[in-house]
């Protein structure tokens, strides 16, 4: 409202309510302009945003039978949210972030955990779907951190929850039509335990 005055132009305004309103998942622009910004190619692309929370936009190929699809965008799960807040208990306050995934990267994956979490109820919810802290928080980690045991190694526990965000992806990407090539971006992407855990489990999309 104040834009509106001091331009005397109309302004667009409150996206997320809006779409949350008409039943979207709260923020109906990101995918378009990943699509704007990114461009087609031969084959569906996907972009991968790790932040907080982990965002898969499918961008439809430049020709071809699909060429006039929708645009595809939801969250996935957690990227960092949860990784960030393992490092800032382990560390008691001192690290709020593994930096590098340096962490991470000396840890060993509980393979068979990361598969019984992927059954949760968000992680089989088909797209479109959002979240955020309210249900991958502090409290959600607790939760991971009592089943992997109160005797865990910290970097075990740190490259179980990356492994989880990955595998978020990777079940996800299954869902959706055929992609050729992933773009990720984000801090998660400096994250080299993350990355890892996302080239083993999206094979062939880079």
């Amino acid at each position: 409202q104040l834009l509106a005055q001091l331009l005397n132009r109309p302004v667009v305004h409150d996206f997320r309510a809006a779409d949350l309103a008409l039943g979207g998942q709260g923020a109906p622009l990101v995918p378009r302009a990943d699509a704007a910004l990114i461009g087609s190619i031969g084959g569906w692309r996907a972009l991968l945003n790790l932040g907080g929370i982990a965002n898969l936009t499918l961008i439809p190929p430049a020709s071809g039978p699909d060429r006039h699809a929708d645009v595809l965008g939801w969250d996935c799960g957690p990227a960092n949210t949860l990784l960030d807040l393992a490092a800032e208990h382990f560390s008691g306050g001192s690290s709020h972030f593994d930096e590098g995934g340096r962490w991470a990267l000396q840890g060993q994956v509980h393979e068979a955990l990361v598969q019984r979490w992927l059954q949760e109820p968000f992680f089989q919810q088909s797209p479109p779907k959002s979240t955020g802290r309210e249900l991958f928080g502090r409290p959600d980690l607790q939760r991971r951190l009592e089943e992997l045991g109160e005797s865990i190694n910290p970097a075990d526990a740190l490259a179980t929850l990356a492994a989880l965000s990955a595998a978020a992806v990777a079940a996800d990407l299954q869902r959706g039509p055929a992609v050729v090539e992933m773009l990720v971006a984000g801090g998660g992407c400096r994250n080299q335990a993350l990355m890892q855990q996302l080239r083993s489990r999206c094979r062939g999309l880079w």
